[in-house]
């Protein structure tokens, strides 16, 4: 699956507004790694179309590294390398002069983005928004037909509800607050209910 495929909902919505603000000239995610790759793109046609006919795939630093690499670098941490400078003097006249390559995995599945940015470097905290952005990608491609309101549960929790009222606001179960609110922990990345709701907050889903 596609993270294009992907349904829409308040959490995909957050998950790509995240890689767009912080890949304000575009962003690639590569699903599927490392054996049955499939690329979603914003990136314009022009570079899309030269990245092609060049055949740039075969000796991209910034591929190789989302298909082999783990953690994050900057597209000039992989420029400093002999192989790939024809990659980054063209995507250079194209407007797309620096990145930073992030990775994440969940279950055995990879998943990597590459972002265009201004900036030599992300911060910290941009690459842990970039990360918990994937692992979103990554529980939603999971289950695509279940639909995840753990975000609504998040955001009850982070006014002072307990469980107890949220179940009986939202007329569900206390059990089904309870597995939302799991669920919401797991998508995020987080280790607990406190956290996730930092993270909530973080990447606009709360």
């Amino acid at each position: 699956m596609n993270v294009g495929d992907i349904k829409p909902s308040v959490m995909t919505g957050a998950a790509h507004g995240v890689l767009s603000r912080l890949g304000p000239t575009g962003y690639t995610v590569v699903s599927g790694l490392p054996d049955r790759p499939d690329l979603y793109t914003t990136y314009g046609a022009d570079w899309s179309s030269v990245y092609v006919s060049e055949r740039l795939a075969d000796e991209d630093p910034v591929l190789a590294f989302m298909t082999n690499g783990s953690g994050y670098a900057s597209w000039k941490d992989l420029a400093q390398k002999d192989a790939g400078a024809r990659v980054f003097k063209l995507a250079a006249e194209h407007g797309l002069e620096n990145g930073s390559v992030v990775t994440a995995a969940r279950k055995g599945k990879k998943i990597a983005c590459s972002l265009s940015h201004k900036e030599e470097r992300l911060t910290d905290a941009d690459i842990e928004e970039v990360t918990c952005s994937l692992l979103i990608f990554l529980v939603l491609m999971e289950e695509p037909d279940t639909p995840h309101t753990g975000s609504e549960i998040l955001y009850h929790l982070s006014t002072g509800l307990t469980e107890d009222e949220i179940a009986i606001l939202i007329g569900k179960s206390k059990a089904t607050v309870a597995n939302l609110r799991k669920a919401a922990v797991h998508e995020l990345g987080a280790s607990n209910i406190y956290e996730a709701v930092a993270k909530g907050k973080r990447i606009g889903i709360i």
